[in-house]
């Protein structure tokens, strides 16, 4: 047999046997190691029929252009659009690719018997992590199809417990059914937490028990971390200070002590609940806040749009990565930049593609994402090497994700990750929020990655 050119990589090879051995495996890789080819040349090796469930756009452009790129002599099928139920009804694919999403369609048409039930050899959860709530629609739907996926199970995430150590026990029932971690939710709870609580019931480890839970499903665990095999330095973190108005500091005071924002004698602003403030600040932090209607706003400030000029200017001939949380963001974006390329709710998959494939060409001076949009699953390396968080987001996924979109196995140069923070407001608290989740997970990642070499 020809050798395969490139090669795998040792530590691919090591993965693919892992997971020949344990059967089921948690795949936690950093972004940027392969862990796509890892699968697929699993399916290949063992001569399966494979399920990979992925988020929307890796199940429409990753898993195909990877397919072809590595295993060309597997076929495939995408089980999306007006015409899935014909698509479902088809067989003989090597690997059938559907979206989370489409698992409540999936199920109720096996229920029907508009579609045969069928076993599959091989199921692939890709960014696993999106079943982290054990009490979300796509995790009891695959619950119920538990039958189906098969003996060969592979959990794939760069951020597995993005949260905290709660989030662990669905997606490790999906590979075992609760033998590392209890059949319930409430024998994971009971043992390794204790519920605080009223009013606002929260979980708090046990002394001791992230050891405990480290132990229980290390032998589950295959990580891989992007600085012990690639040569790449660590993203420049650079933290710019944004000074609001101060007529506009002192609205932002005035909401936060009274939740009322009065915009003019026919708008008012109000908040009714703690969350429902925090969002309102965080808004007026960005530029903007929206009316009772959520959809017309009132512009407070341009600094943000500002301080992404001065980048800019400073970049020249840099592309520019830049996320955002709220969409009237982008409407000041545009009004200060033209018709910029907007990855976000609301684009088609197509436009989207068309969107990487002109970034990743070096065509785009600036592509503007809603972080949830393009936080999984896509390569965008070869466009350029600076994010800028014209937000920040609260997900610690979403953070690693997206920043995981530059930074990965390709890129040629130092990526430089700039966060606009806007002095004495919410965004203090939410930087501060990211790191503390990243060392709660760093350290349950850093512990797994010791004990496989004890």
């Amino acid at each position: 047999m020809p050798e395969r050119v490139p090669k795998l990589h040792a530590y691919q090879e090591a993965a693919i046997q892992a997971i020949k051995t344990e059967r089921t495996l948690f795949l936690a890789a950093d972004m940027g190691l392969g862990k796509t080819r890892i699968v697929l040349e699993t399916i290949r090796d063992e001569g399966v029929q494979a399920l990979v469930i992925a988020p929307l756009r890796p199940m429409f452009s990753t898993w195909p252009r990877e397919i072809k790129k590595w295993t060309p002599e597997l076929t495939y099928r995408i089980i999306h659009g007006p015409d899935k139920l014909a698509i479902a009804k088809q067989t003989g694919h090597d690997i059938t690719l559907i979206n989370y999403e489409g698992l409540k369609w999936l199920y109720q048409m096996m229920h029907d018997h508009a579609i045969p039930v069928r076993k599959y050899g091989l199921t692939a959860f890709d960014e696993s992590s999106m079943l982290k709530s054990w009490k979300s629609r796509r995790f009891r739907l695959l619950q119920a199809m538990d039958k189906m996926l098969g003996e060969l199970r592979v959990n794939m995430s760069a951020t597995p417990m993005p949260n905290g150590y709660h989030e662990l026990w669905s997606q490790m029932w999906l590979l075992d059914g609760g033998k590392a971690l209890g059949a319930k939710i409430t024998h994971f709870t009971d043992k390794y937490f204790v519920t605080l609580g009223p009013p606002r019931y929260e979980l708090m480890l046990r002394p001791g028990a992230d050891r405990l839970i480290m132990e229980a499903v290390k032998s589950k665990f295959f990580r891989l971390k992007a600085e012990d095999y690639l040569e790449m330095t660590e993203p420049v973190i650079n933290t710019i200070e944004i000074e609001l108005p101060a007529a506009v500091m002192a609205q932002y005071k005035e909401f936060k002590k009274d939740a009322v924002l009065r915009l003019s004698e026919q708008t008012v602003v109000t908040a009714v609940s703690a969350g429902a403030a925090a969002n309102k600040l965080r808004q007026i932090s960005q530029g903007a806040v929206y009316h009772a209607d959520g959809k017309t706003f009132t512009e407070m400030h341009t600094k943000r749009v500002e301080a992404l000029k001065a980048i800019q200017e400073e970049n020249e001939g840099s592309p520019l990565l830049v996320a955002c949380q709220f969409k009237f963001e982008i409407v000041m974006l545009r009004k200060a930049f033209g018709d910029i390329p907007v990855i976000a709710g609301g684009t088609p998959s197509t436009l989207a593609t068309q969107y990487i494939d002109q970034w990743n060409a070096g065509q785009l001076p600036m592509l503007v994402c809603h972080p949830a949009s393009l936080s999984h699953g896509v390569n965008l390396q070869d466009g350029g090497r600076i994010v800028v968080w014209y937000g920040l987001t609260w997900s610690l996924e979403q953070y690693i994700q997206f920043v995981g979109r530059l930074h990965r196995q390709g890129q040629k140069y130092g990526v430089i990750v700039h966060h606009l923070i806007a002095r004495g407001t919410v965004d203090t608290r939410v930087l501060q929020a990211l790191t503390v989740k990243n060392q709660t997970q760093s350290g349950f990642l850093e512990a797994i990655k010791q004990a496989l070499y004890e």
